[in-house]
């Protein structure tokens, strides 16, 4: 046990670590713990009685308990979206607050990360959450030590559970063209605001929020600037994801035409209500993407399958990685590979074949065009 105004270092057998345990000159008792080095703890704790002696000793950042800092700290996310902010929220409430709450900052150790992970992962959900949880308490922690709450973070080679991988589904040439098919049978308004979706690749946000505005009818471009998401619109998820996307001339001729039959004001959106409102995309998907999927004889897929069509499109067409990743706007060409590596043998060996051709002397290299099959 610590006496008053002086302290000792301790070896705690259920946790392995070397603690330091003394008393500030408030008579308060402070237990830290340092790791599993000795020689670290006794430095430690040398600092300590430096601090106290010298009056420099921080009795509030000693105090400070996770609850208490985690609220500061996102009531200070001022430049953050609404949407990353409510899911700051959401981790906190659900699942740090409930366990770190009264745990004092500089209390926190690897250990301890690594219950929460537990205790999550036993309310059954999944390990991307587990993930997002681990990312927002990553966070608190880094600005927790920049703040000198916490001296050296002890977010270190957490083993975290790995995350289930989604199945990718894509449509094949022919299928795409019976599905357009399908759409154009039954008159569906919503026609073109799929065929986007498959020759752009644009995440559904971001095409539920395009306006007229953003068209380059000169050169056959569209600008993403923004996305429109539960009932709001919202900047993209990331710097990349602001971008130019090109449009094949039979898209773009199909939109010019489209786009000659509204009543155009400032701010309309391109795919909308009739009366110019923004529409509901659960509502689009569920009363004309899937009774399209169905007429046309097809699987039932996610809207969100229409990119993942778009990229097999594009690698069939013989498009590069690094181009495909400007255009879906992901932050680097790594995201790409991984996410659509595995679309990709087919691709590397048609490069072979282009090499073999280029080395005997035929270099007329010809894209496929995007073109409907011979039925």
């Amino acid at each position: 046990m610590a006496k008053r105004g002086r302290g000792v270092v301790r070896f705690r057998e259920e946790s392995k670590k070397f603690v330091i345990d003394y008393y500030d000159n408030r008579g308060k008792r402070h237990i830290e713990t340092i790791g599993e080095d000795r020689e670290d703890a006794e430095k430690a704790l040398t600092e300590r009685m430096h601090e106290l002696d010298t009056g420099t000793f921080d009795f509030e950042k000693k105090e400070k308990d996770f609850k208490n800092y985690a609220l500061g700290w996102i009531e200070r996310k001022r430049n953050v979206k609404e949407s990353s902010l409510k899911s700051y929220r959401g981790h906190l409430e659900n699942h740090l607050l409930p366990y770190f709450g009264k745990i004092r900052m500089h209390e926190i150790t690897r250990e301890n990360i690594h219950e929460l992970i537990k205790c999550v992962m036993d309310k059954g959900r999944s390990a991307k959450t587990v993930h997002n949880v681990l990312a927002t308490f990553h966070q608190i922690l880094l600005d927790a030590t920049v703040d000198g709450y916490v001296e050296k973070s002890p977010y270190i080679r957490i083993n975290k559970p790995r995350k289930e991988k989604t199945d990718i589904d894509i449509l094949d040439i022919k299928e795409i063209y019976l599905l357009y098919d399908a759409l154009l049978e039954k008159r569906d308004r919503f026609y073109l605001l799929f065929k986007t979706a498959i020759e752009t690749g644009l995440r559904r946000g971001e095409l539920f929020g395009l306006q007229w505005e953003d068209f380059n009818w000169i050169d056959n471009q569209v600008f993403v600037r923004r996305s429109y998401v539960k009932g709001k619109l919202i900047t993209p998820k990331s710097k990349t994801s602001v971008r130019r996307v090109y449009l094949n001339s039979e898209l773009a001729n199909e939109l010019k035409a489209y786009r000659g039959l509204k009543d155009l004001k400032e701010g309309a959106f391109v795919f909308c209500h009739e009366n110019g409102e923004p529409l509901d995309a659960c509502n689009v998907i569920k009363r004309h993407f899937k009774p399209a999927l169905r007429k046309a004889g097809l699987r039932s897929i996610r809207f969100h399958d229409l990119r993942h069509t778009n990229v097999a499109v594009r690698l069939a067409a013989g498009q590069d990685a690094k181009y495909i990743s400007e255009q879906l706007g992901h932050s680097t060409i790594q995201i790409t590979m991984d996410v659509y590596g595995h679309l990709m043998p087919t691709h590397r060996k048609e490069q072979e074949k282009r090499l073999e051709a280029y080395l005997n002397g035929n270099i007329t290299v010809t894209e496929r065009p995007l073109m409907k099959p011979n039925t």
